[in-house]
């Protein structure tokens, strides 16, 4: 298949274990028209188990709780990177904008890909967006919150990568339906 020329959007959230020190725990790519990625560290592997014991009280109590909810979805660290690039790479465009809300959920997502066998080549197709301005767009909240109780209809709640992805490209009143 030949890349769309035209670029594809896609929303990203991850959570992590705390601000100090932020360590990936579960992302989210969800693109604007089209498919979705959730990945999160299968904590039964010792690794993992260890990176969740850093976490900050807020992270074990809320984002912790809801790990574990979407079936396939718990890898192993040095996976996470591999399955994104494989997943960006596979996007029907020749660019992917990604557009996040916070700086270290794109840090993480850039960090993961560094560390893959295959990551780079998903970089160089990668143009980062801070979305932050989308929360100032009229009826973004409202849009946002919809999202949210669609999402809890699966048993995730905010504060959970894929239902926060959901809901940023839920706020986003722009399109590019090329993904």
């Amino acid at each position: 298949m030949t890349p769309d020329k035209n670029p594809c959007k896609v929303y990203l959230d991850a959570e992590f274990t705390n601000f100090e020190n932020p360590e990936l725990l579960s992302i989210a790519l969800c693109a604007e028209h089209g498919p979705e990625l959730y990945l999160e560290l299968d904590l039964s592997q010792p690794g993992s188990n260890r990176t969740a014991k850093r976490s900050s009280d807020f992270t074990r109590d809320v984002v912790l709780s809801q790990l574990g909810q979407i079936p396939g979805a718990a890898v192993g660290a040095k996976d996470i990177g591999n399955r994104i690039a494989t997943w960006i790479q596979d996007l029907p465009a020749a660019q992917v904008v990604v557009v996040y809300d916070f700086q270290p959920d794109y840090d993480l997502l850039e960090r993961a890909l560094r560390e893959s066998a295959i990551g780079l080549e998903a970089i160089q197709k990668i143009v980062p967006v801070i979305g932050d301005f989308i929360w100032s767009e009229e009826g973004a909240a409202q849009r946002a919150e919809k999202s949210w109780e669609k999402s809890e209809a699966e048993w995730i709640f905010r504060h959970h990568a894929l239902a926060d992805a959901r809901a940023l490209r839920a706020a986003d009143a722009e399109a590019m339906p090329n993904c």
